[in-house]
């Protein structure tokens, strides 16, 4: 009797179908934790755990099932026909990404921080006494170049014209210099900074030989408002706003920003004797809106900015000048549009328009120089994942650069490009590959109605091989090539007794080999060692001829080889941060100017017990080895570190966040310049006030 039992139940469960797998950001391939997975047709719905792993079982194992996944933060979504006994991976669209954890701007692409050299910070979690270009600087091999009221990084030892500055992936660096003025955007225009480190021309074109740095501005998921004012040393006053207001489908984003500054601060001259800076004052205002549209598998998004500063040119120690100014006002308008109806299938499109427009008047040498810059461009991706473990990823761009000035002439550049891109995740690896082929059109008409034209074609790969199979611990190495095309001054600069360009110049190449290990605790803990070694070929630097006119040429090759290192650390109520940098930048036997041998920073703070005022003490060290500030490394800069202290206090008053910041930098008033004959401040103090909701 009981042999007639059992064989039914046998039979029964021979019949069964076991399904099992794991659920998968779609973009970042990470497990998702506890989400749920509910069997259509049947009455069964069974939870993820912690990595995403999950399994159920079925009467029948002939037919397929259907089920549908949901998790907070991602897009619900349904699979039919999934047929038992294989590993099954389902993929959730993201609504938004943990933003503190993933950054974008290295491929692309999400990649997970500590998978690479790669930082990310964000402006409200450093204090309201930082400005945009102090947050950047607070990632490894990250050095900055003030000339008073005009602030630029450049990174891993390549120069600021190496380092794209992007808002929103878009190109800040002007076709005429070459460079960006970071200062000139609000803090609070920031949601976060990614810093990808190492050649990224494969993903962004021309500049990214040292890597970009990429300024996100805020989502508009949630309701706040945020207001700051602050003064300072040397007649500094500061107003900041920012409002984000979420409506159904729709979200907006407004932010605002007036700031003066004298910068009338002293410092000694050769004899020792007490100088003070003068026309070096600054004042600007910037204000952006950005508007956001999602509905079901679309997002589309414009943003505009706008920026006008008025501000002296104080020049060099050596050969100042007391009457130049300078009147900059610039634009900019994106458009975008993402669709993504399934979690293996997406299209990007962008479009974007900016207008820069540059006044340069000097009375004392009869100078009354217009420059107007516009820039058209249009980019459009589109990724498809045909199986788990890859993606596929092509897209074009196309741009226009356009100058009108009354020193260049009328020079214009027309790039196009495109690229295909496949990644590789398998059993812990992670492999990149990105082949990007760009032209470069440029022609210029000058005012005595001569012309000049050139075509030129760069070929920027990428690849990257990581791997996390050890848990916390990732492994990770690149090659790359990336490329600087000369900058309009660079070409066509008008000859006279001192200066000349050189149309005949070759974009600047660079070739990184890099390496490193890092890994990320949630929560607490991020940190970072690698090596790099760039190539530099072609190298653009301004040079004497015979007759002593400086003339950018093509030198033959430079060397940059360093080690970085980068560790974060919150424990809630102490937290530290330090950045290091060891790098040798040579062309032939001699060092590449502004470049230190050692730099780092490191800074800590403390949040002691107090609920109702929550105080917190901070303080940090930034230090910057000896370089030289000329070719023949006969002129050197010293090194000197600065020390910066303060304290802030954030009680919260009903639903208003209060925050009140106060300190010293510079606190041993240390005499320094980070570029020849423009001294930087000593000791000074700064007051903050911010209010938010």
């Amino acid at each position: 009797m009981r042999l007639f039992v059992l064989i039914p139940l046998l039979c029964s469960s021979l019949a069964a179908a076991e399904f099992s797998g794991v659920v998968l950001d779609a973009w970042t391939r990470q497990p998702v934790p506890f989400a749920l997975i509910e069997v259509l047709a049947a009455d069964i719905i069974v939870a993820a755990d912690s990595l995403g792993r999950f399994s159920f079982r079925l009467a029948s194992a002939d037919s397929p099932a259907d089920v549908t996944v949901s998790r907070a933060g991602y897009r619900q979504w349904t699979w039919s026909g999934l047929k038992p006994g294989s590993h099954i991976e389902l993929a959730l669209i993201p609504t938004r990404y943990d933003l503190k954890a993933v950054t974008v701007t290295a491929l692309r692409l999400p990649v997970l921080l500590a998978a690479g050299p790669a930082s990310v910070v964000r402006p409200a979690e450093t204090g309201l006494g930082l400005e945009l270009t102090d947050a950047a600087r607070l990632a490894p091999t990250a050095e900055l170049r003030d000339y008073v009221n005009y602030t630029s990084v450049g990174l891993r030892g390549a120069g600021n014209e190496h380092t794209l500055i992007e808002l929103d992936g878009v190109r800040l660096n002007s076709a005429q210099s070459g460079t960006f003025d970071l200062s000139t955007l609000s803090p609070l225009l920031a949601d976060r900074i990614e810093i990808a480190r190492g050649g990224s021309s494969a993903a962004h074109g021309s500049s990214a030989i040292g890597g970009v740095v990429n300024i996100i501005t805020p989502e508009p998921e949630t309701l706040s408002a945020r207001i700051q004012a602050g003064l300072g040393s040397f007649g500094r006053r500061r107003l900041d706003l920012a409002h984000t207001l979420p409506l159904g489908r729709f979200g907006f984003f407004v932010a605002g920003q007036l700031l003066s500054s004298r910068n009338d601060f002293n410092w000694p001259d050769s004899l020792d004797s007490l100088r003070t800076m003068r026309n070096a004052d600054i004042s600007r205002r910037s204000g952006a809106v950005k508007t956001v549209y999602r509905h079901g598998p679309v997002r589309a998004s414009f943003l505009g900015e706008l920026s006008a500063a008025e501000r002296g040119v104080p020049g060099s120690t050596r050969w100042p000048s007391d009457s130049a100014r300078r009147a900059d006002d610039r634009g900019l308008l994106i458009a975008a549009c993402d669709i993504q109806p399934a979690p293996e299938l997406r299209t990007a499109a962008r479009l974007h328009y900016s207008a820069a427009d540059q006044r340069y008047r000097d009375p004392d040498w009869a100078t009354n120089d217009t420059h107007r810059l516009r820039v058209l461009g249009a980019r459009i991706d589109q990724s498809f994942r045909p199986v788990s473990w890859l993606l596929l990823l092509a897209g074009a761009e196309v741009s226009s650069e356009a100058l009108q000035s009354t020193a260049l002439g009328r020079p214009e550049r027309f790039n196009p490009a495109g690229w295909v891109q496949w990644r590789i995740e398998r059993h812990g690896f992670d492999i990149n590959h990105v082949l990007r082929l760009e032209l470069l059109r440029q022609q210029v008409r000058r005012s005595d109605s001569t012309r000049s034209s050139s075509l030129l074609s760069v070929f920027s790969p990428k690849v990257t091989l990581s791997w996390s199979g050890l848990q916390f611990v990732n492994l990770y190495t690149g090659f790359s090539r990336s490329f600087r095309a000369p900058g309009f001054n660079d070409l066509y600069w008008p000859e006279d007794a001192f200066t000349y360009g050189n149309p005949d110049l070759k974009p600047e190449t660079g070739t990184t080999l890099d390496a490193g290990i890092g890994g990320t605790r949630p929560g607490w803990l991020v940190w970072w060692l690698g090596g790099y070694h760039t190539r530099l070929t072609d190298l653009i630097q301004w040079q004497p001829d015979s007759l002593w006119r400086f003339h950018p040429v093509n030198v033959d090759r430079a060397t940059i080889t360093g080690l970085e290192l980068e560790i974060r650390a919150d424990l809630r109520q102490f937290g530290f941060s330090a950045a290091g940098n060891i790098c040798s930048a040579r062309a032939d036997s001699f060092a590449l100017i502004y470049r230190p041998g050692v730099s780092g920073r490191a800074s800590v703070w403390f949040t002691p017990p107090l609920s109702t005022l929550r105080p917190r003490l901070f303080g940090g060290v930034d230090y910057t080895g000896a370089r030289f500030a000329d070719a023949a490394n006969t002129d050197k800069l010293p090194a000197h570190a600065l020390v910066n202290t303060g304290i802030a206090l954030a009680p919260r008053l009903g639903r208003v966040d209060l925050r009140i910041e106060t300190g010293l930098k510079n606190l041993l008033d240390v005499n320094h310049e980070t570029a020849r004959g423009y001294p930087s401040p000593g000791r000074n103090w700064f007051l903050e006030l911010g209010l938010g909701i």
